[in-house]
């Protein structure tokens, strides 16, 4: 099995107080021997948007796992709202255009974020060149995503393509995918194994 390389970012409130993260899933990850990760907190967008563009070049780290708060088609840092075409967009006064994520897998999980007409996710999936766009479609609980998130990654580490790790947790965990409503762009669609023939 080869060992994952996850890119995460993190930030669930504009609190010191708050001490929610999702670091011990990518603790559990990293001592299994199935991930390693760069774990980076941030607390405004012009963090958040450093952060991806250090994430972008790196061939060995192909998984981001963006962990913040969210709504349709937009992600929070603390009060901050950013819509997900401006987080993923290169802004330097004249040039602006979208980030080179060429073959790159997006992980949103965030509550609501996936929560758009297909036709967006095509568009955000086109854009940046990614390979996998894929995240959360509705609100969704702390502890029921945390063991979510572990068993997508978990997932996107066994399997060398993104399409058959989602391939693989919808067909292993169809209950827990709708519940979750996870979506992905492309829509994988989980293959039925072939019937013998009498």
């Amino acid at each position: 099995m080869s060992t994952l390389g996850i890119y995460c970012i993190e930030n669930w409130s504009g609190r010191r107080a708050n001490r929610n993260s999702v670091e011990p899933v990518l603790k559990f990850l990293e001592t299994s021997g199935v991930a390693r990760s760069i774990h980076e907190r941030v607390s405004t967008v012009d963090e958040l948007q450093h952060r991806l563009d250090d994430w972008a070049p790196r061939t060995q780290h192909p998984l981001c796992y963006l962990a913040l708060h969210g709504s349709p088609e937009s992600v929070y840092v603390g009060r901050q709202e950013l819509g997900v075409e401006d987080l993923l967009l290169i802004d330097r006064g004249d040039d602006q255009r979208p980030v080179d994520l060429t073959g790159k897998t997006l992980f949103l999980a965030s509550c609501s974020t996936l929560a758009s007409d297909r036709s967006w996710l095509r568009k955000v999936r086109r854009d940046t060149g990614l390979n996998t766009l894929c995240g959360y479609g509705s609100d969704v609980e702390w502890f029921e995503a945390a063991a979510f998130d572990l068993l997508l990654l978990s997932a996107m580490a066994r399997y060398s393509r993104a399409a058959d790790a989602i391939k693989f947790l919808k067909r292993r965990h169809p209950g827990f995918v709708r519940l979750m409503r996870f979506r992905s762009e492309p829509d994988w669609k989980p293959t039925q194994p072939s019937r013998p023939s009498s």
